[in-house]
């Protein structure tokens, strides 16, 4: 049996380690890295090690996808390595949940964490693996072709990868409060479809945020829409279209806020 302490420097280690990893393989930045550490660890010690696992999985297979794409043409706004600002955009709903729980043991505060990562996740593999798709997107509003890469553009292929990514964080979810408590033994179904719901309707509130009010630039060195301010030829740009300052962390930050609230809603039937 392990005392608090020893568990907090045991998820430490661990979150070190895969940190370290993710590094390696240009998955993360340095300072995505130090804050995956610090979350890492939070999560653990607050919402034991099962909350551990389920954002660990988050990480592994974003890590994954994103490899998917590294060769690619099109870019992300900062290019494929997730900072400090990408990581804490998509993680804190996971680190608020298992901190809240901590504080006040209602467990509906850990399905918030688990609605919250849902949703980041079925984000991150409907972009990255929607990327991968023959056919050109379509946008969100209007359902008009739209170019690979662009703000608010869905695809068949991302779709059903959002609905993977959230329903794979669902039952993980869900094996691990049916482990832990009766509570939740009678209500396994239910946890898994609301919470996978959240990760899918998270996805969804990012593509139309990223359609109607996300921030739109221009690079005119390169000639091309991008999201970043400087480009990633490092180049500045020019404000075009969107909301200024509402850029790809808010929308993530919105996204993850999301299914957060569906995720407790689902905890607390």
């Amino acid at each position: 049996m392990t005392t608090p302490w020893e568990q907090l420097l045991l998820a430490a280690g661990l979150a070190l380690a895969i940190a370290m990893v993710a590094l390696r393989l240009r998955a993360l930045a340095p300072s995505g890295a130090i804050v995956a550490v610090l979350m890492g660890t939070i999560v653990v010690a607050a919402g034991g090690w099962w909350s551990g696992i389920v954002l660990v999985v988050f990480f592994g297979s974003s890590s994954l996808v994103s490899q998917i794409n590294r060769q690619s043409t099109i870019l992300q706004a900062r290019g494929s390595r997730r900072d400090g600002v990408q990581v804490l955009a998509n993680g804190w709903g996971m680190v608020a949940g298992t901190l809240l729980y901590s504080i006040t043991d209602w467990r509906p505060w850990l399905l918030f964490g688990m609605g919250a990562i849902a949703a980041a996740t079925a984000d991150t593999w409907s972009s990255e693996i929607g990327r991968t798709s023959a056919a050109p997107p379509r946008l969100v509003t209007t359902w008009q072709r739209v170019p690979r890469g662009s703000s608010g553009a869905v695809s068949a292929r991302g779709l059903l990868a959002s609905v993977a990514g959230g329903t794979l964080i669902a039952v993980l979810a869900a094996i691990g409060l049916w482990q832990s408590s009766s509570e939740f033994s009678t209500n396994v179904p239910l946890i898994i479809a609301l919470v996978a719901l959240a990760g899918f309707l998270g996805a969804l509130v990012d593509s139309y945020l990223g359609a109607v009010v996300q921030e739109q630039r221009f690079c005119d060195v390169c000639n091309g829409r991008t999201e970043a301010n400087p480009h990633t030829c490092g180049n500045p740009t020019r404000h075009v279209s969107g909301m200024r300052g509402f850029n790809n962390d808010v929308v993530n930050f919105l996204c993850v806020l999301t299914g957060a609230l569906i995720g407790l809603f689902s905890g607390i039937l």
